[in-house]
């Protein structure tokens, strides 16, 4: 079965918001099934469109779920096996979790390490243009008209700045350094109330985000190199021994970093800027 997968960057008014739009399109018949794909967790959300044939399935803790024709997903935890059919095509746009905070006003708890219907999450003018979008009359079409409603929630972004936002940007600048003084500052509350909002914003802890932000620069640092000194990269980002890398990667990638490594690059990511 022909696949064929594409990326597109946002245009720059977009890019605080959006890693990146894709396209999954596939050749035979309804009755074809692709090979497995994996979504590794690293730190995106999405809005994710079925423009024709069946709709994807994934094995999402532990069953096999068939997704909404529209949905969105938060951050992921743990990587994602999926399908699709022949003769089908999907379109999507990763988002930034600030993204998905300030475009769309959604908090990420509900979703955090699932999806939702995106249909009963959006507004009149949203589920217009979401129509428009699946009428496109091709991949690149429909990406075209996604970075249009994209766009269009650009104009409605609310003019008070949110602080966890910020906060997130300060955390992802810290590099491989968890410093939670430096995000109270940022937020202007105290431990608590900062571990109860990322919980009721993004839907993790803030050590838990850091964590993931950890794994995905090991990720992109192991898959860059030729070859990998894993001792070396344990130390440094911050780990206080090799065992921890690998526990990590086993967690968010499920393999050991050596097995995971062997494996073909996956066609579909989830990459955080």
């Amino acid at each position: 079965m022909e696949i064929a997968y594409q990326e597109h960057a946002p245009a720059p008014a977009l890019a605080p918001f959006v890693d990146r739009y894709w396209t999954f399109t596939t050749g035979g018949t309804e009755r074809d099934i692709t090979p497995e794909q994996c979504c590794i967790p690293l730190g995106m959300c999405e809005l994710m469109m079925h423009l024709r044939g069946p709709y994807s399935t994934g094995l999402l803790h532990g069953r096999w779920t068939t997704f909404p024709r529209v949905y969105f997903t938060g951050i992921a935890l743990q990587p994602l096996v999926w399908t699709m059919n022949g003769a089908s095509s999907m379109l999507g746009a990763r988002l930034k979790p600030e993204g998905m905070l300030r475009l769309f006003r959604l908090p990420l708890d509900g979703i955090c390490d699932s999806y939702a219907d995106a249909w009963p999450l959006l507004d009149a003018r949203e589920r217009r243009a979401v129509e428009h979008i699946l009428t496109a009359r091709g991949p690149q079409d429909a990406v075209q008209r996604f970075e249009l409603l994209l766009s269009a929630q650009l104009e409605h972004l609310p003019a008070v700045e949110d602080r966890f936002v910020q906060a997130l940007l300060r955390m992802r600048a810290q590099g491989h350094t968890w410093d939670k003084a430096a995000v109270n500052d940022v937020l202007f509350v105290g431990d608590r109330q900062m571990q109860r909002l990322f919980k009721a914003r993004l839907g993790l802890t803030p050590k838990a985000y850091f964590k993931l932000m950890r794994f995905r620069e090991a990720y992109d640092r192991s898959r860059a190199a030729r070859t990998v000194d894993w001792i070396g990269l344990a130390t440094l980002l911050g780990y206080s021994d090799q065992a921890h890398l690998i526990r990590d990667f086993k967690h968010y990638a499920g393999a050991t970093p050596q097995a995971f490594l062997q494996q073909p690059l996956p066609r579909f990511q989830r990459p955080v800027a």
